[in-house]
């Protein structure tokens, strides 16, 4: 399934001028082992954050589920079950990452929850960024600003029919470091000599040698009426990839093709 075993604890301080502190720790462990090292019987230490509430919402810091497409996760009714098999036998067997959204993972992070108002609701925070993989070992790994995730959501009822819907996104912006670039000026201009048989020519590669822009935009509505549930989910990205937990080498996987370029997923 999705989720490993959990023990998790939230501590709070009392209430003074208005303001709620409180911590949580959240340690997830695994006890499914890959049948050779036994290297998934871990913790993982997943959330470990302070929240300052009050009459503004509430400021997250520290570590935590990322914004963009926890949504779609959360909502999941598979969440608790199996679902399609997703390529690795070692990692999660829930199959809808990278169908119905992108793992949304676990990150350091300050993110703002604003109040509700009307039952519309908004979140938006920092987080830290995420390098970009190439195949070919044309990356993008100079992480020099951090990676900024929002959500607006709206919750209604109408007669029987309740009804959630939220739209989420995420941005970055990855610069290459000077041996990235020149592999992946390299790799573009063997690409091209070769596809146009041997004629010399240079690629056109200036848009991404030396930054690239990143994002993606998901969204999703949960819908219930006289106890049934319906959930639909979508997104599309550029650079953002699809991760499969348990699959990745570090960064984002499959999020570049073999010349370096960010690619599209939906």
């Amino acid at each position: 399934g999705l989720l490993p075993n959990v023990w998790g604890m939230t501590i709070k301080a009392p209430t003074k001028n208005g303001l709620d502190v409180s911590g949580r720790l959240g340690i997830y462990t695994h006890m499914n082992g890959d049948g050779n090292s036994g290297s998934n019987n871990s913790a993982n230490w997943r959330e470990t954050s302070l929240t300052v509430s009050g009459s503004f919402g509430s400021v997250l810091m520290g570590r935590s589920l990322g914004i963009h497409n926890a949504n779609a996760i959360l909502n999941d009714m598979t969440l608790f079950g199996v679902g399609a098999r997703a390529g690795n036998v070692t990692g999660t067997t829930l199959g809808r990452i990278g169908v119905g959204y992108v793992y949304a993972d676990w990150y350091p992070q300050i993110t703002w929850t604003t109040p509700g108002f009307a039952g519309i609701g908004a979140k938006i925070g920092i987080l830290q960024a995420t390098p970009l993989q190439s195949s070919t070992g044309a990356d993008a790994t100079n992480t020099k600003y951090p990676r900024v995730e929002a959500q607006l959501d709206y919750n209604f009822e109408v007669g029987d029919l309740g009804a959630y819907v939220w739209v989420d996104g995420q941005y970055q912006n990855l610069a290459r470091t000077r041996t990235e670039a020149q592999l992946f000026n390299t790799r573009n201009n063997q690409v091209l000599a070769s596809n146009s048989l041997g004629t010399a020519q240079t690629a056109d590669t200036s848009e991404y040698s030396e930054g690239i822009d990143v994002g993606g935009v998901s969204f999703g509505t949960r819908l219930t009426f006289q106890g049934f549930k319906l959930v639909a989910t979508g997104f599309y990205n550029k650079g953002v990839g699809y991760q499969l937990q348990g699959n990745i080498q570090g960064g984002y996987s499959g999020s570049l093709d073999e010349r370096g370029k960010p690619r599209n997923f939906y």
